[in-house]
C-alpha cells in the first residue's frame, strides 16, 4: 500500500495472530486482549491510533454500527463476494483456487502483448512463483516446461499451447477413428443377419423341393 508500508505492517500482524492468538485460551476477546495488543507491537502498529480508529467509526461498547465495518459488508453484497478471500484483478473477480500461482498468471495476463513486465516472462514457468519474485526474477526451481520462462500468450505458454492442441487433435482423432471401426463392424453384423434370413430358401431351392397344388380332383407336383 504505497510508500507509508501498511500492508506489510498489517500482514505481519495477520502472521501474528494466526501463529500465537488463534487458540481458545489466547483469542482476544473484550476482557482479554493481551494476544492481540502484542501482535500489534511485534508489528510496529500504535495500538492507540486501532483504538481511536474503531472508536471513531462506532465503537465497541454501544449498540452502534460500526462505519467501516458496515462498508466493508455493502461492497462485499455490490461486488457479489460469496467466498473470502477473494481476489480482484482489473476490477474482475478471480473463479476458482486462489494460490500464488493463480493470481500471478492472471496479473500477467491482463497485460496486452509485449507490454508485459519482464518479470512476468522470467517467472513465467517456475514453480515457486513468490521465490522468483521475490529474487528479482531468478528461478529457483526447475520450470514445468524444462526450462527458463519462455513467453506467454493470454497467460498460457507457447510450449503448453502447442502441447494441449496436439493432444486435442490427437484424441478427437482417435475417436474418430474408433467410430470409424465400430460403425463398419456393426454395418458388416447387419449385412451379415440379413444374408442368414435369406440362407435357408436359397438351399430349399437348390435342394429340388417340390411345392403340391390341387385343385378339385387334379393334382399337379411343380
Amino acid at each position: 500500500h504505497g510508500q507509508d508500508v501498511v500492508g506489510e505492517k498489517y500482514w505481519r500482524y495477520v502472521n501474528y495472530f494466526l501463529d500465537n492468538c488463534d487458540t481458545e485460551t489466547s483469542f482476544p476477546t473484550s476482557a482479554n486482549s493481551a494476544c492481540a495488543l502484542a501482535g500489534l507491537s511485534a508489528a510496529g502498529i500504535d495500538s492507540s491510533q486501532v483504538d481511536q480508529c474503531m472508536f471513531d467509526s462506532g465503537g465497541t461498547t454501544a449498540d452502534n454500527v460500526n462505519q467501516l465495518l458496515q462498508g466493508e459488508i455493502d461492497a462485499k453484497a455490490e461486488r457479489g463476494i460469496v467466498v473470502i478471500p477473494t481476489v480482484y484483478v482489473n476490477t474482475v473477480v478471480m473463479r476458482g483456487s486462489i494460490s500464488d500461482q493463480t493470481v500471478f498468471s492472471t496479473i500477467c495476463s491482463g497485460f496486452l502483448d509485449g507490454t508485459s513486465p519482464e518479470i512476468c516472462r522470467q517467472c513465467a514457468n517456475c514453480f515457486d512463483v513468490t521465490g522468483c519474485v521475490s529474487a528479482g526474477g531468478v528461478c529457483g526451481g526447475s520450470s514445468p516446461g524444462g526450462g527458463g520462462g519462455g513467453e506467454k500468450k493470454g497467460g498460457i505458454s507457447v510450449g503448453t499451447l502447442f502441447l494441449s492442441l496436439f493432444l486435442t487433435v490427437g484424441v478427437m482423432g482417435a475417436g474418430g477413428f474408433m467410430y470409424y471401426k465400430r460403425t463398419q463392424r456393426e454395418m458388416r453384423d447387419q449385412v451379415r443377419g440379413i444374408l442368414a434370413e435369406y440362407m435357408p430358401l436359397d438351399d430349399g431351392a437348390e435342394g429340388g423341393a417340390q411345392m403340391t397344388a390341387r385343385s378339385g380332383n387334379n393334382v399337379a407336383q411343380i
